[in-house]
């Protein structure tokens, strides 16, 4: 089968100017008797097509799954590539996906409507546990990226404390109202929306990424139905917490039902354009897909659209809490409004026809290496190599996190201990000064005669010290980039949100001045230059050093 390293999404456009008044798209939603198979959902593709690939998941009722696993492991052409460096093999998929939009995710300086915009450039990352789209994020921007999570708590929470390429002092976890990180809940939606729109000024986003999706063995020719709550939950995120002219990416399986149909229309209706794509970093025998949309537009018809998400996701959640399982939303966008834009039809069809051809041809090569052991693709090795060249990533294998507690910090005792220069009267400061524009000074927290200011070292894997009476003291509750020396004292700031009728306090850490920023040296500049990319990095969006804590 033939295999292309240069991957190129195919966008769909949208120049429509569709009006959906909100009161017929309530009449919209057909419910009905869940569905039980998929083996008639052929209005969005060739019905061999999907025979064929219903046929092929048959494997993973017959085969011992090890073999599979195996088998697997000998025949996807781009298998060795692994995880490369990083937490999972998620980051890679986010690598791949970016590289083929021309860096869409990580370039956005060069984005036509943020010119000019410095950052910092804020992110989501939804239903995402361990990490591996934020880690890759992280990696390739650094501390001008921002972001907040949202996941599941405990088996699939975020652990990006194990990285061991990236910091995550600029990455937050959020959970929502219920703590839980349940996305399907619609208070932990209005949640999450609400610390968001509060961490950026009220403007949202650049960019949201999800990856939603849960263990169906055993199930795999059933996937699509089985994921349509996690499909609509993360849209309607993204359309509540995405900026005007933001981007958006989320993981889908199978698109042959009504239902995930009418979802991908309602949401090409709201950008000027999307696509679906299956990056090579995505396994081929499964249904894995991504949706990539670009350039939120900002309309009432978006706002439209939202409004019947949520009265979507709310009835869903009702059948949920309710245990009423009797009864499911079978579409949400009628299907002669569907065929009538041929655009989007005709590439939906497509789409699910390319793509329902390669997992054909993926599932069958997978069932001949199941049977016979002996076969393994010859190009892995060739493969990997020029994928990461294209992707621009480095050929390394990740770095093992060290057993041993022991931390290097900065070896920069000597100029810690320096003393200031005490300047008591007028005179001294003539002879300290030959310019009055070479004076500046920086109000502090602390009172003069109690001194809370101190070196603050980030040292990696979210251990941070502080040099306190010529030592160095661990801190709890701070990150820093690794490689980061700041001097800086805590301060205890008080904050409102969703329009001053909430209050929230943030332990921020006042910072001062700073010899290093992660691997970036500012000895060499001037304070009023350390000062203005200090302010830049303190002041222009959320507090990266301290959690959210409500009070």
């Amino acid at each position: 089968m033939e295999v292309l390293i240069k991957q190129k999404v195919v966008w769909l456009k949208n120049n429509e100017k569709n009006e959906f008044l909100p009161n017929a798209m309530v009449n919209w939603i057909k419910e009905g008797s869940p569905k039980t198979n998929i083996d008639d959902e052929h209005n969005f593709c060739d019905k061999d097509i999907l025979y064929g690939i219903q046929k092929g998941k048959e494997i993973f009722d017959k085969m011992d799954f090890m073999v599979i696993i195996q088998a697997r492991t000998r025949a996807n052409p781009f298998e060795s590539i692994r995880s490369a460096f990083f937490m999972n093999r998620a980051a890679l998929k986010m690598a791949n996906i970016d590289s083929a939009t021309d860096f869409l995710f990580t370039d956005i300086q060069r984005n036509d409507h943020f010119l000019g915009n410095e950052g910092p450039f804020y992110f989501a990352d939804v239903c995402a546990g361990p990490g591996g789209f934020t880690e890759y994020i992280l990696w390739r921007t650094g501390w001008i990226y921002k972001g907040l999570g949202f996941t599941l708590k405990d088996a699939h929470d975020f652990k990006l404390n194990e990285s061991t390429c990236t910091s995550s002092a600029t990455f937050q976890a959020l959970y929502g109202k219920n703590e839980d990180g349940n996305i399907c809940n619609p208070e932990n939606i209005s949640d999450f929306k609400e610390k968001i729109l509060a961490e950026t000024n009220n403007k949202g986003v650049h960019f949201m990424m999800s990856d939603g999706g849960f263990s169906v063995e055993g199930n795999e020719h059933f996937q699509e139905v089985l994921s349509k709550n996690i499909y609509i939950c993360q849209c309607l995120v993204a359309l509540e917490i995405v900026r005007k002219h933001g981007n958006f990416v989320t993981k889908l399986f199978d698109v042959f039902t009504p239902f995930s149909i009418g979802l991908l229309y309602l949401m090409y209706q709201c950008f000027t354009k999307v696509s679906i794509f299956k990056p090579n970093a995505s396994r081929p025998a499964n249904s894995e897909r991504y949706f990539i949309c670009q350039n939120l537009k900002e309309n009432s018809q978006v706002n439209f659209i939202k409004e019947y998400l949520w009265k979507v996701v709310k009835r869903l959640w009702e059948f949920s809490t309710k245990n009423e399982t009797n009864i499911d939303i079978l579409s949400i966008v009628p299907l002669e409004v569907i065929i009538e834009n041929k655009c989007f039809y005709d590439y939906i069809v497509e789409s699910n026809n390319n793509l329902g051809l390669k997992q054909i041809k993926a599932l069958q090569k997978l069932r001949e290496f199941c049977l016979d052991p002996l076969l393994i693709d010859p190009r892995q090795e060739e493969l990997k190599e020029k994928s990461l060249e294209y992707w621009k990533l480095p050929n390394k294998i990740k770095i093992l996190k060290p057993l041993t507690t022991e931390v290097k910090v900065p070896l920069w005792k000597q100029e810690l201990l320096v003393q200031p220069r005490e300047i008591c009267n007028v005179k001294h400061l003539e002879l300290t000064l030959n310019d009055v524009e070479d004076w500046f000074y920086c109000p502090m927290y602390c009172p003069k005669n109690i001194s809370n200011c101190y070196f603050y070292a980030g040292v990696g894997y979210t251990k941070v010290y502080r040099f306190q009476k010529d030592k160095w003291v661990k801190v709890k509750n701070l990150q820093l980039n690794k490689g980061t020396l700041l001097y800086a004292e805590f301060v205890k700031e008080k904050n409102t949100y969703n329009g001053n009728s909430k209050t929230f306090f943030k332990y921020s850490l006042h910072v001062i001045d700073a010899v290093s920023l992660g691997e970036k040296i500012l000895t060499n500049l001037k304070f009023f230059e350390r000062s203005v990319i200090l302010f830049y990095l303190c002041t222009k969006g959320p507090n990266i050093f301290i959690k959210w804590s409500r009070k």
